[in-house]
C-alpha cells in the first residue's frame, strides 16, 4: 500500500536556496568583472608598447628635429605617428579601458642615467593643441 506523503519544500528551504544562488551569482560577477578589467589593462599596456615602438622608429628617422639641448622634452602628436606610417594601420588607436581614441602625444626625453630616450604617452589634455594638419 502506498502512502500519500506531502513532499513540498518549506519556505525556509526555498529562501536558503535563493540566497545561495544569489551568492554564487555575486561571486561569479565579481570574478568575471576582475578578469575583464585585467584584460583591458593588459590591452592598454599593449597599446602603450605599440606607441613606444612607433616613437622609437620616429626618432630614428627624425633625430635631427630634436632640440640641441637634449634635456628639453620633445612632444610629437599621435596623428603624426599614425599618418607617417609608424603604425601598421592608419586607424586611430583606441584605449581599451574606455573606448576613447588615443589622440594625445608622446613626450620624448633623454634619460642621462640610462643613456637612452624615454617615451611617455600623454593624454590629449596634457598636450599642446593638435597641429592644424592633424584634423
Amino acid at each position: 500500500m502506498l502512502k500519500n506523503k506531502n513532499q513540498a519544500f518549506t519556505l525556509i528551504e526555498v529562501l536558503a536556496v535563493i540566497i545561495i544562488l544569489g551568492l554564487v551569482v555575486l561571486i561569479t560577477f565579481v570574478l568575471v568583472n576582475n578578469i575583464i578589467q585585467g584584460s583591458r589593462e593588459r590591452s592598454y599596456q599593449i597599446q602603450l608598447d605599440r606607441i613606444d615602438n612607433a616613437s622609437r622608429k620616429w626618432i630614428l628617422d627624425n633625430n635631427v628635429l630634436l632640440v640641441e639641448d637634449i634635456n628639453i622634452p620633445f612632444l610629437i602628436a599621435m596623428c603624426h605617428l599614425i599618418r607617417s606610417d609608424y603604425f601598421e594601420t592608419d586607424e586611430p588607436l583606441i584605449d581599451p579601458r574606455n573606448g576613447e581614441t588615443m589622440d594625445g602625444c608622446v613626450e620624448i626625453r633623454w634619460d642621462p642615467g640610462d643613456n637612452q630616450f624615454v617615451y611617455t604617452y600623454k593624454e590629449s589634455t596634457q598636450c599642446p593643441p593638435k597641429p592644424s594638419n592633424c584634423n
